[in-house]
């Protein structure tokens, strides 16, 4: 992918995730819009047909190198980890609007606080009762432990 195609990519996807965050408001919204099978996931077809509905002009080929950008654990699936990670990239890099609140998470060097981003996704996103939601584990901590 030469260096046209990659902004093109980082582009587009800036456009789905603003899409997202302005038509479901939440995360959560959003994946159980694409979630068209109530499966816990979403597949390539689920997510190409809810873009279509969107009216999001994007070409197959592009929705597919999108999905596999999102693909974390290249499952050819995605999780609801998938859907928060491109929303949240879409907030750091873009904090306009709404999203603006983000700004203040950067210290006066202009370095991002991450801490204060996490709980703030916390707050907005506490889990997803079943459904494949955020599961936010302390650093050396296993995902049982509390």
């Amino acid at each position: 992918m030469n260096d046209t195609q990659k902004t093109l990519l980082k582009t587009k996807m800036s456009q789905l995730a603003q899409r997202i965050i302005d038509k479901f408001g939440k995360v959560s919204s959003a994946f159980r819009a694409f979630d068209v099978r109530t499966r816990g996931a979403v597949t390539f077809s689920d997510f190409a047909y809810v873009i279509d509905q969107m009216k999001l002009k994007f070409e197959r080929d592009l929705i597919m190198q999108i999905f596999t950008y999102m693909d974390s654990d290249r499952d050819n699936i995605l999780k609801y980890r998938d859907f928060c990670n491109l929303c949240a990239e879409q907030v750091l890099q873009a904090p306009t609007g709404r999203d603006s609140a983000y700004m203040s998470t950067s210290n006066a060097t202009g370095s991002t606080n991450f801490s204060k981003i996490i709980k703030e996704l916390k707050s907005k996103h506490p889990g997803s009762k079943g459904r494949g939601g955020p599961n936010f584990v302390k650093r050396g901590q296993s995902a049982g432990q509390k």
